[in-house]
Order: structure tokens, then sequence, then C-alpha cells
């Protein structure tokens, strides 16, 4: 074979490889873009879509704990209303703070200090209430 065929061979098979990524990461990001859209309708009213960014939320949450970084969190509906909730943890302190944000204004909701103890006491008490019980 010769130098001019193995290129061309080669060239064929960087393109056709491309082409099969390209493919794959616009499936990838159709899947991706229709959870987020799913995420961010609320349950309760329908067609209500959080009016501050995830990214938005989270300088508004990290702005509340100097020094924090944001080891858990998005966006979700509690009571009824739309928020995004974040666990900022703080290098050299136990526990998080548990941070609120309203997804429609981006008002602080809530801020909490939560222990490893207290945050499962609440993961409990989630699971009792969703189970019915």
């Amino acid at each position: 074979m010769s130098t001019r065929n193995i290129l061309a061979v080669a060239a064929a098979v960087v393109v056709a490889a491309t082409a099969g990524f390209l493919i794959g990461s616009r499936e990838g990001d159709q899947d991706r873009e229709e959870e987020a859209d799913e995420a961010l309708q609320a349950p309760s009213s329908g067609s209500t879509v959080a009016q501050i960014s995830d990214d938005s939320a989270r300088v508004l949450a990290l702005a509340q704990v100097p020094g924090g970084r944001i080891a858990d969190g998005g966006l979700e509906t509690e009571d009824g209303k739309l928020l995004y909730s974040f666990d900022v943890a703080v290098p050299g302190k136990e526990g998080v703070e548990e941070i609120h944000i309203d997804a429609m204004t981006g008002a602080l909701l809530g801020h909490e200090h939560e222990t490893d103890e207290s945050e499962a006491q609440e993961k409990k008490a989630e699971t009792k209430k969703g189970s019915g019980s």
C-alpha cells in the first residue's frame, strides 16, 4: 500500500471517528437538556421555571459562607416552593451550612448549620414523609 493510500485510509478513519463522537455528544447534550428542563419544572405549578440560574444561586449561597465550597445541592421543590438547596462545607468545620435560595427571586430563604447527625435525621424524616408513614 502506498503512503498516499495509507494517509487516505487514516483520514477516513479520523473523519468517521469524529462524526461518531459528535453524534454521540449531541445525543448526550439533548438528554442533559431534557433532564435540565424537567428539573426546572416545579411539580406543583406545572410551567413555573426557575428565574435564577444554578450558577447565580451557587454564587449567592457561597456569599453566605465565606471560605466555603459547595459539597452538594441543586434545584428542588420544598413545600410547593421552587428553591435551590446547597450544602456548603467549610474547611476545618464539622458538618455543612445548608443554604436555601429562592429560585424565582434569588432571595435567601434559609441558612442552617447541619452536623452529620442532624442531616441523617433530616433524611430519615424525608424518607418517612415520602413513604406516607
